[in-house]
């Protein structure tokens, strides 16, 4: 549905008076067209079986940290926990 609608925008582009923006509309729209076509009927001609993907280790996301760093592992002086960071729970 999308590369429907792309290429009917480009195409729209390729009925203008304006011919960068004609050379634009007809460019786009056929190449989207076609890439749509290609990745359809092509690729599973080529690629007819692949061997399944093979379970890997997931790695924690960089600039993730757990939640629990930005605690104090002890309590803090009086004894009592800070509640600051609940809200953001």
């Amino acid at each position: 549905m999308a590369a429907i609608t792309s290429m009917g925008a480009f195409g729209a582009l390729g009925f203008t008076d304006f011919p960068v923006f004609e050379q634009l509309g007809w460019f786009a729209g056929l190449g989207i067209g076609f890439s749509y076509l290609f990745v359809h009927y092509v690729f599973p001609k080529i690629f007819k079986e692949l061997p399944a993907a093979k379970p890997h280790f997931r790695r924690p996301i960089p600039g993730r940290f757990r939640f629990e760093t930005l605690l104090p592992e002890y309590p803090p002086p009086g004894g009592r926990q800070p509640s600051w960071p609940w809200p953001l729970l």
